[in-house]
This record gives structure tokens, C-alpha cells and sequence, in this order.
């Protein structure tokens, strides 16, 4: 649509017409409140999310792209779709915990079981040291995980906003597996000291562990131009996701 504003700002919701102080931060186009698609006022919990999404509101230009505010279309997706079904959002990617990517290393060519044993195993003990027993197999039917992991990826998720549910739904549905942002969640709450100690991992790790394939693949057999614009767009979906949370 054609850009029908001049200036875009986060405000207090306090100070915003018609909003009481309890709904955080409001993103704001000449004065007035955004609202979603869903005709919800754009409630922020956080000002740098408030301010992170008024910028890409400013960035626009002539014409106002959403495929490039990602943020935006995080935080209207939290308030109109994942919020009226959260039971339904937690039930499908809590699933990844049972089938989860980082369980189901290659058999072949020995060079790719190379780099996923050399990324994944260091996250399986990790885990395992936080009480997370997953076990791997190469094999071609599913492995059965202990009974435990789902039910408790289920109450992890239960106790997250429904804005951090929504960035961390479209991690786990990006990387393909619940524990790889699990573990980026663990650092991004934790002191600097815990990280030091190793507890959690970044996104770069995430990106790196969960692409290992693509990106053994494109080494393999040289430049493809749609896997390389796939795998593109999956770690800028995986980047806005992982900013989102932070932002929170």
C-alpha cells in the first residue's frame, strides 16, 4: 500500500488516546496507534520492541512493504492468530521435541556425519548435562525419545508470552527442531558467566547446526542459485525470529 503517514514513533500506551498505561508500548503513524490486521491495538510489552518496530515503519519508503517488517508482522501474528490458539500453536511444534533434527544425523557421505557429529554431539551432551535425554539414530525408521520431552517442551513453552511463543514457534519450524532454539532461549536468560560456562548456544550456532546439510550440499556440488536463495530467506526468517525473542 501507498505510505500514508510521515512519522513513525514508540510511545507509551499511557500516553497514546484511548489506552491505559497496563498495555505497554504503542507504535505510532502522525499520533496515531497502529492496530493489526485484526483491528487489535499493536500492545508492546517492551519499548526496544516498540522502537525496533517504529524503525521499520520509518524505513519505508513510497510504498509500505510488510514482507519487509518482519517484526511487525511477528508481534500482529502474536495478537491475532497465535493468542486465540495458543493450545493448538504449543501442541504442534512441542512435536519437534520427539522428532527434533538434531536427532537424526546421516549415514552417509562420511563427510557430512563428520560435521554434524563434530556440531551435534557437543549439543546432545549439553543437553543431557540439563537433563534432556535425547537420543540419536541414523537409521531410516523414527527413534522413540523418552516419554519425558515432550511433556516438558509443552510446559516450557506454556510459560512464554504469546509474543515469545510466536518467535520461538517459527524458530523451532525454521531450524526443524525444538532444542536448537531451546538452547538460544537458554542463553539469551542467562549472565555472561553461565555463558562462558557453556550453558545455551548463539544464533550463529543455531544457524550453522541446523543447515549443515544445505550448506555441505552447496560445497558438494557447487552454486545452485533457488537452494542458495532458499537457504537465504530461511536464516533471515531464522534472524528475525531469534530478534524478536531478544527484543522481548
Amino acid at each position: 500500500m501507498k505510505r500514508f503517514y510521515k512519522a513513525a514513533a514508540a510511545e507509551p500506551a499511557a500516553a497514546t488516546p484511548n489506552t491505559s498505561a497496563d498495555q505497554g508500548w504503542h507504535v505510532t503513524l502522525d499520533g496515531r496507534a497502529v492496530k493489526t490486521p485484526g483491528k487489535r491495538p499493536l500492545s508492546l510489552p517492551t519499548q526496544a520492541l516498540a522502537q525496533a518496530i517504529a524503525q521499520e515503519w520509518a524505513a519505508q519508503g513510497d510504498q509500505v512493504v510488510p514482507d519487509t517488517m518482519p517484526l511487525t508482522q511477528y508481534a500482529c501474528s502474536a495478537l491475532d492468530r497465535v493468542a486465540p490458539a495458543r493450545d493448538q500453536v504449543i501442541h504442534q511444534v512441542s512435536a519437534f521435541a520427539e522428532t527434533d533434527l538434531i536427532a537424526y544425523p546421516a549415514q552417509t557421505p562420511p563427510e557430512l556425519r563428520a560435521r554434524q557429529d563434530a556440531c551435534w554431539l557437543p549439543l546432545i551432551n549439553q543437553l543431557a548435562a540439563m537433563d534432556w535425554p535425547l537420543r540419536q539414530t541414523s537409521g531410516l525408521i523414527a527413534i522413540e525419545q523418552d516419554a519425558s520431552l515432550r511433556p516438558r517442551a509443552t510446559a516450557w513453552l506454556q510459560a512464554k508470552s504469546d509474543m515469545a511463543l510466536t518467535a520461538l514457534a517459527s524458530l523451532i519450524e525454521a531450524s526443524g527442531s525444538f532444542f536448537l532454539p531451546y538452547l538460544m532461549a537458554e542463553q539469551m536468560m542467562h549472565r555472561p558467566a553461565d555463558q562462558m560456562a557453556g550453558r545455551g548456544i548463539s544464533l550463529d550456532q543455531l544457524i550453522e547446526a541446523c543447515t549443515l546439510e544445505e550448506q555441505f550440499n552447496l560445497q558438494t556440488w557447487g552454486n545452485d542459485e533457488e537452494a542458495e536463495q532458499l537457504l537465504a530467506r530461511r536464516e533471515a526468517d531464522l534472524r528475525s525470529a531469534a530478534q524478536m525473542l531478544n527484543l522481548l
